[in-house]
């Protein structure tokens, strides 16, 4: 039965096909001849004679390069033969049975195409519907082009095939008779680029079909916008290794198009590599750097609170001096002041965090700040008891002895 099937199908293809006024008639993609017959629904005088006008485009204008026609008549249908066909898309074949009236024929070459603006999402592959208006099967390749690169189909790893300067480097697909199928167009992450990863961009581009493996044979050019959507919020199944392919073809795109793109790919490997090393290293020495600077924070808050419980009976230079001692221990923090309000710094905590001379520093300042608000609390203390008592003043060896020690 697929033999039989085969046969029928060739069959039909090389048989001659008749086509009447109302119909769009196509030509062969794959050769720059063809002919077919025109059937006529009345009755032709034998005495009329055959009139081929020249073809015009869908604009009405005479088409250019015109092809060669000829038309003869043989019982009620017009037979023609084309050479030299070099259009593409629709045209229209006006032919007037003299005498009578003239009448206009569709003719079409090539695919259909749609549509002419193309949405293409990160790291997804774009369509573009190819109809095949012949009443055969129709093999084609393709290439893409923008910005002064190429694309020519999808390789086995997933990755858009590139640098498509051969026929034989293209990708065909073959579309059934009278029927449409798509393209599946791989894009380069790089034709996204960094700047555009929210909004979409448009670029243009050209579609180029061969119907056949001639080098010499003329493609049918397409014209096409390009939609680029890279945000990554409306790209579902996003990978890893997608997102690295980004980058390095995104980094690689500055370098000159000499450059060898292998020893590019190892350097980039290796900028991220020491990049990430880098970036351990200094993990390990901020997250200690870290701790000890939430321990000071805990410990100058516990002495903050040590010394609002302190009256000023100690007097004012003893007062001052402790509350100067903690506001230079939070400068060095780089903390919230919260009588000000002055945020700490960022950029320059995360520098102390690094710097243990300095956490060391300030970490010993906390202490003696700590050692002098005890030794003041207790002094403090024993004014509360000599006004309470109203006895006798403090000794004046351990006023002295407690002055020295603050």
């Amino acid at each position: 039965m697929r033999m039989i099937g085969l046969l029928l199908s060739v069959w039909s293809a090389a048989a001659l096909a008749q086509y009447r006024a109302m119909d769009l008639i196509p030509l062969p993609a794959d050769s720059s001849n063809a002919s077919f017959d025109l059937k006529q629904t009345t009755q032709i005088s034998p005495k009329a004679t055959i009139n081929v006008l020249p073809l015009l485009d869908e604009k009405g204008t005479y088409l250019r390069p015109q092809p060669n026609v000829k038309a003869t008549l043989a019982s009620n249908v017009i037979h023609l033969e084309l050479t030299g066909i070099h259009f593409w898309g629709t045209v229209r074949l006006p032919i007037q049975l003299v005498p009578g009236a003239i009448t206009i024929y569709s003719l079409h070459r090539g695919p259909g195409i749609q549509p002419n603006e193309v949405v293409a999402k990160f790291n997804k592959s774009a369509e573009v519907w190819l109809y095949n208006y012949e009443p055969r099967p129709l093999t084609l390749w393709w290439r893409l082009s923008s910005r002064m690169e190429s694309v020519c189909g999808i390789s086995e790893g997933g990755n858009p095939k590139e640098n498509c300067t051969k026929l034989s480097d293209l990708s065909s697909i073959t579309i059934p008779p009278v029927s449409s199928k798509p393209i599946a167009m791989g894009l380069p992450l790089r034709w996204f680029d960094g700047g555009e990863i929210i909004k979409t961009k448009v670029q243009n581009a050209r579609l180029e079909l061969y119907f056949s493996t001639d080098e010499k044979a003329a493609p049918l050019p397409v014209p096409l916008k390009l939609l680029l959507n890279a945000s990554v919020s409306d790209s579902t199944g996003i990978s890893t290794n997608a997102i690295y392919e980004y980058l390095q073809q995104f980094a690689t795109k500055f370098l000159p198009s000499s450059f060898p793109r292998e020893v590019a790919k190892l350097l980039f490997v290796m900028f991220w590599v020491a990049l990430g090393a880098a970036m351990l290293m200094l993990i390990q020495i901020i997250i200690p750097g870290f701790r000890r600077c939430l321990q000071i924070e805990t410990q100058l808050d516990l002495v903050q609170d040590k010394f609002s419980s302190v009256g000023n009976r100690v007097g004012g230079r003893l007062y001052s001096r402790c509350n100067k001692d903690l506001s230079n221990i939070r400068s060095a923090l780089f903390m919230k002041d919260p009588r000000l309000g002055v945020s700490g710094r960022l950029g320059r905590r995360l520098a102390l965090f690094t710097n243990s001379t300095e956490l060391s520093r300030v970490e010993t300042m906390t202490n003696a700040v700590d050692a002098r608000i005890r030794l003041t609390g207790k002094l403090d203390e024993l004014r509360i008891e000599q006004e309470a008592d109203s006895t006798s003043a403090i000794p004046i060896s351990l006023r002295w002895k407690l002055d020295a020690q603050i």
